[in-house]
C-alpha cells in the first residue's frame, strides 16, 4: 500500500495494536542538558543528563483537566527499564529540572539517549498514554567533555518499550542442551543496592529480589523447568563469588536474598557481576551448569551509599567464572 502526498507514521501499543500518528500533529518539545565528565584512572566517563522542561505538549485528557506528564530516560544499549522524573500535574509546559547520572565504560559502541514523555494515568502505570520521544546519539569516537544544551521536537515513539537487548523472544524448543547457539531471550534480574556506614566503613547491602521470564534450559520429557540460582562477584574483588539458593522448576524465581559487604576504603570503580545459572543435579561439577545470562553494574565509592532498585536485562556471559583480583571486600554472610 502506498500513500501520495503524506507519510503516516505508526507504532505498536502494548497489545500490539497499530496506532497511527500524523507528522502534522504537534507533540511539543523537550529541553535537556548533557554533561560529560572524565573519571581519573578509569577508561570511561560520568554522564549527567538534566531534563529541564517540556513545551507545548498536547492535552491528552478529555475530562477538563490537562496532561499529567513525566519523562522516562534510557541509555541504549542498556537496562531493560529506564528511570523517570516525577509527574507534573495539569501542565502542558512542565518544568522538571531533574538530573540523572551514569557511569559509562570506555565508549566502544555508539550509545543513544532516549527521552520519552508520557501522560500519567490514575490507573496502573501500564495504561499511561504515550506523547512522544526525543533521541540523541553519542558516537563512540566522540570523547568531548563538557556540557551541551539541546531543544528537540518530540516525535512518535518508535518502539514500546525502547530498551530490549534481544530482538525477540524465542520458544523453548529453539534451545536444547548441547546445541551451540544461545537463547535470544534471557529474561531479567531485579536487585536492590543500598549503602550505609557501619563503624566508619561503607557497607553495601545487596538484595537479589527476583528474576523474570527466564528461558527454559530443561527440554526433558518430564516437563521440568529451569532450576535457577544467582552468583555474585565484584571486579576487582575476591576470586570466589557467593550464590543464592536454587529455585526448582521456576522461570520467574523470587529470591529476596540479602547480602552485606564491607567495601574497601578506596576510590576504585568496581563492577558488580550477577550471573544466572540453571542447576543440573545430574552433574557434580557446578561449572557445567547451564549459563542463562549475566548483568553488570559499575559502582563508584559514592554509589555504595545510594538506595536504588534495578531491573536489568540478562545478557550473554563475558567470561565464566570471572577472574577478579583479590581485594579486601569482606562478605558478612555466605551461602
Amino acid at each position: 500500500m502506498s500513500y501520495i502526498g503524506s507519510i503516516i507514521e505508526y507504532y505498536l501499543d502494548k497489545n500490539n495494536r497499530i496506532i497511527t500518528m500524523h507528522p502534522e500533529k504537534n507533540l511539543g518539545s523537550i529541553s535537556f542538558e548533557v554533561q560529560r565528565e572524565p573519571i581519573s584512572n578509569f577508561d570511561g566517563m560520568k554522564l549527567h543528563v538534566t531534563i529541564l522542561n517540556c513545551q507545548d505538549l498536547p492535552n491528552m485528557d478529555n475530562d477538563g483537566s490537562l496532561t499529567d506528564s513525566y519523562v522516562k530516560l534510557f541509555i541504549l544499549p542498556g537496562e531493560e527499564k529506564g528511570i523517570r522524573t516525577d509527574t507534573i500535574k495539569d501542565d502542558l509546559n512542565p518544568v522538571f529540572n531533574k538530573t540523572f547520572s551514569f557511569v559509562l565504560p570506555g565508549m566502544r559502541e555508539t550509545k543513544e539517549i532516549v527521552l520519552q514523555v508520557f501522560d500519567s494515568s490514575n490507573e496502573e502505570r501500564g495504561n499511561d498514554e504515550m506523547i512522544g520521544e526525543a533521541r540523541l546519539m553519542l558516537k563512540e569516537d566522540d570523547n568531548t567533555m563538557g556540557t551541551t544544551s539541546h531543544l528537540m521536537m518530540l516525535k512518535p515513539m518508535s518502539v514500546t518499550p525502547p530498551l530490549k537487548s534481544f530482538n525477540s523472544r524465542t520458544s523453548n524448543s529453539s534451545y536444547k542442551r548441547g546445541i551451540s547457539h544461545e537463547p535470544l531471550h534471557r529474561g531479567s534480574i531485579k536487585i536492590r543496592v543500598k549503602g550505609e556506614l557501619v563503624d566508619g566503613s561503607k557497607q553495601l547491602n545487596l538484595t537479589i529480589i527476583d528474576c523474570k521470564d527466564l528461558p527454559n534450559m530443561d527440554e526433558n520429557d518430564d516437563g521440568s523447568l529451569s532450576d535457577p540460582y544467582v552468583k555474585i562477584f565484584f571486579i576487582p574483588g575476591e576470586e570466589e563469588g557467593i550464590r543464592t539458593e536454587t529455585k526448582k522448576d521456576d522461570l520467574n524465581p523470587v529470591f529476596n536474598r540479602p547480602y552485606q559487604f564491607l567495601m574497601p576504603k578506596d576510590n576504585v570503580i568496581r563492577e558488580l557481576v550477577l550471573q544466572v545459572f540453571d542447576s543440573d543435579d545430574n552433574i557434580q561439577d557446578k561449572e557445567e551448569d547451564d549459563k542463562i545470562g549475566e548483568a553488570r553494574i559499575l559502582l563508584t565509592s559514592e554509589d555504595y551509599m545510594l538506595d536504588k532498585v534495578y531491573r536489568l536485562t540478562l545478557k550473554s556471559f563475558k567470561h565464566s567464572p570471572p577472574k577478579p583480583q583479590r581485594t579486601s571486600i569482606i562478605k558478612k554472610n555466605k551461602y
